[in-house]
C-alpha cells in the first residue's frame, strides 16, 4: 500500500515536470510568433519560461535523488563490507537530511518574507519561484526516509 502511494506520487511529480516542459515549449513557440511574425514581442514570456525551467529543474533533482541518478562516487564504498556500506549509507543520509532540512527551513523563510514582492512581467508573487527549492527539498527528504527504510529492511545490498 505505501509503496502504491510512493509511485503515485512519483508519477503526480513527473506529471508537473512535463507540464512545465510542455509550457515552456509552447510558451517560446508564441513567443517567437509574436515577435516574427507580428513584429509585437510580448513582455512576459522570458519570465515565465523561467520560472516554468526552474520547477522543472528542482523538480527534477527530487525524482533524480529517488533514483540514486545523482553522481556518486563509490570506487572506495564498494571495498567495504555489507555492514560498512549499511553505516556510510545511513550515515550520508542523515547527513543529507540535515542540510535540506536546512534548505528547507531558511527557502519557506525566504519565500515567505518575499511573498508581497511581484515579478516585473507576470505580477504574481516571488514566493511563487522561490518556493520550488524548499518544496523539492521537502521531497528529497521524504525520499531519504524511504530510502533509510529500504537501508534497514536489506540484509544484503
Amino acid at each position: 500500500m505505501i509503496e502504491k502511494l510512493w509511485n503515485l506520487m512519483n508519477d503526480i511529480i513527473k506529471g508537473i515536470i512535463v507540464l512545465c516542459l510542455f509550457a515552456m515549449l509552447v510558451i517560446m513557440n508564441v513567443q517567437v510568433y509574436y515577435r516574427f511574425v507580428i513584429n509585437r514581442p510580448l513582455a512576459w514570456p522570458e519570465e515565465a519560461i523561467v520560472i516554468l525551467m526552474l520547477w522543472a529543474m528542482y523538480l527534477s533533482a527530487a525524482i533524480l535523488l529517488k533514483e540514486k541518478g545523482h553522481i556518486s562516487f563509490d570506487y572506495l564504498v564498494e571495498r567495504f563490507s555489507f555492514k560498512k556500506k549499511k553505516i556510510l549509507d545511513l550515515l550520508i543520509n542523515l547527513l543529507m537530511i540535515a542540510f535540506l532540512g536546512l534548505i528547507v527551513y531558511y527557502g519557506f523563510k525566504l519565500s515567505i518574507d518575499i511573498s508581497n514582492i511581484k515579478t516585473a512581467a507576470l505580477r504574481i508573487s516571488r514566493m511563487i519561484p522561490y518556493s520550488a527549492i524548499p518544496i523539492s527539498a521537502s521531497l528529497m527528504i521524504l525520499y531519504i526516509f524511504q530510502n533509510i527504510t529500504n537501508i534497514l529492511k536489506n540484509k544484503q545490498r
